[in-house]
């Protein structure tokens, strides 16, 4: 007769828990967020981004450790504008190897692995 009333307790028990349903963690929104304040960060701590536009402009801010240092110690970047403009024409020609170590060298404060 226990028996039948612990299992009977079980089985109401579990009959009576909520399912988990995992609605809690996620996040959905109505419209895009249209500046960069209404934006939703993601990255790891080294390396971020935040995302926001629309489909058709959407912008993507990127932020890494190496970019903007905490230590005053580190020098300026020595990049412009016409780097900049090299280094476009250097992804849209499929030159991403090139591309990488110019931003690396003109642009970072870190180095590149070379081979």
């Amino acid at each position: 007769m226990r028996n039948i009333f612990f299992i009977s307790v079980l089985f109401l028990s579990f009959l009576s828990c909520k399912s988990n349903d995992r609605t809690d963690d996620i996040l959905w929104y109505d419209e895009p967020a249209k500046e960069w304040i209404e934006a939703l960060p993601l990255g790891n701590g080294r390396i971020g981004v935040m995302v926001y536009g629309n489909t058709r402009t959407e912008h993507l801010q990127l932020n890494d450790d190496s970019l903007w240092p905490g230590d005053n110690g580190w020098k300026e970047p020595e990049g412009n504008p016409e780097d900049l403009r090299e280094i476009r024409q250097l992804l849209f020609d499929g030159k991403n190897t090139e591309a990488d170590k110019m931003f690396v060298d003109k642009f970072s404060n870190k180095s590149i692995i070379r081979e």
